[in-house]
C-alpha cells in the first residue's frame, strides 16, 4: 500500500526538523536523539514499547537521528548517554576533536591508543594526534552546526598560543611543561590532567567555552566549579594545587558577557577565581 503524501511530508518536515535543531547547536544531541527516537516509534506504531534513553545509539536502521556531521559510524557501533562510544567488541572511546590528514574524525580509546574509522569500516589505528595532527578548524567556532568539542579545540589552541604560552603555561594537550633547567618546554610522560588545561607548577588553569544562546549552560559551568573545586589535583610541579591556585577560564561569544558575568560571584563562594572574556570566534 502507497504511503499518503502527508504522512511522507510530515516524515520529511520532521527530519528537516531534527537537521536544523541540529546544526544549531543550541540544543544537546542526546535530547535530540531522544526526540527522533520518539518520532520514530510513534510513526512505526510502536510508541507503547518506548522506554527512555532509546534515542541513544546506532540503529540498523536509524531514522533522523543520525549525526551525519561527523559521527558516521558503520553498524554495531553505539553512542552512550555520556557522550562516549562504543564499538563493536564493547570498546569505549570518545571523540578526541582532531581530524586525521585523510579527512577522518580522529578517537581515542579508554585505553589510550588512537584511531580513525576507514572508508571500509574498519578501525586504523595512528600515534597521537596531539603531536602531529590537527583539530577540525572552522572558520567561526560560534556557528551553527560546530560541535562543543571543535570550538573548545580551536578556543584553547589560540588561547594558549596568544596569551598563556608566552608567559610559562604549559597546555596539557600538548602534554608539554616549561623546564627552567633546559630553558625550553618538554614532553611530560606518564600523566594524565583531567579537567585541566593550562599549567604552570602549582598553577592550574580550566578553560571552558561557552554559548550563552544555549539551554542548560549555567547549571552545567556551576557543576564544572563545584568539580574544580572538590577535586584532588596535582600540579606539574608534582605537588598538590591549593584551591587559590585553581582558576576557569571562560570564553563565550560576542555578546554574551552580561550573562555569564555572574559565574564569577559563584567561582569566589567557592574559592575559584573565574574570569569571563568573550572570544571573536576567529
Amino acid at each position: 500500500m502507497d504511503t499518503p503524501l502527508q504522512f511522507r511530508v510530515g516524515v520529511f518536515g520532521f527530519t528537516v526538523l531534527i537537521k536544523k535543531a541540529r546544526d544549531s547547536g543550541l540544543l544537546p544531541d542526546d535530547a535530540l536523539d531522544e526526540a527522533a527516537a520518539i518520532y520514530n516509534r510513534m510513526t512505526e506504531g510502536n510508541l507503547k514499547d518506548y522506554k527512555p534513553g532509546q534515542g541513544q545509539g546506532r540503529k540498523t536502521h536509524p531514522g533522523p537521528e543520525v549525526d551525519n556531521d561527523r559521527h558516521n559510524f558503520p553498524e554495531k557501533y553505539e553512542k552512550l548517554p555520556d557522550g562516549t562510544f562504543r564499538g563493536p567488541k564493547g570498546g569505549i572511546f570518545t571523540d578526541s576533536g582532531y581530524t586525521s590528514e585523510n579527512g577522518y574524525p580522529i578517537f581515542q580509546r579508554s585505553s589510550g591508543g588512537y584511531f580513525y574509522i576507514g572508508s571500509d569500516g574498519k578501525q586504523v589505528d595512528i600515534r597521537s594526534p596531539r603531536e602531529y595532527g590537527d583539530f577540525h578548524k572552522v572558520d567561526d567556532v560560534w556557528a551553527p552546526g560546530v560541535k562543543p568539542i571543535q570550538r573548545g579545540r580551536q578556543i584553547q589552541h589560540s588561547v594558549y598560543e596568544n596569551e598563556y604560552k608566552a608567559h610559562g603555561w604549559g597546555d596539557t594537550d600538548k602534554y608539554e611543561v616549561w623546564s627552567d633547567k633546559e630553558g625550553k618546554y618538554i614532553k611530560v610522560k606518564g600523566q594524565n590532567f583531567p579537567l585541566i588545561d593550562f599549567h604552570r607548577g602549582d598553577e592550574v588553569v580550566s578553560l571552558k567555552s561557552i554559548n550563552t544562546n544555549g539551554s542548560d549552560w549555567m547549571r552545567r559551568t556551576r557543576a564544572h566549579i563545584d568539580d574544580l573545586s572538590k577535586r584532588g589535583i596535582i600540579g606539574s610541579s608534582g605537588n598538590p594545587v591549593p584551591k587559590e591556585n585553581r582558576m576557569l577560564d571562560i570564553r563565550v561569544q560576542p555578546g554574551g558577557l552580561s550573562q555569564a558575568r555572574g559565574l564569577a560571584t559563584y567561582g569566589e563562594s567557592l574559592g575559584i577565581k573565574v574570569i569571563v572574556k568573550e572570544f571573536s570566534g576567529k
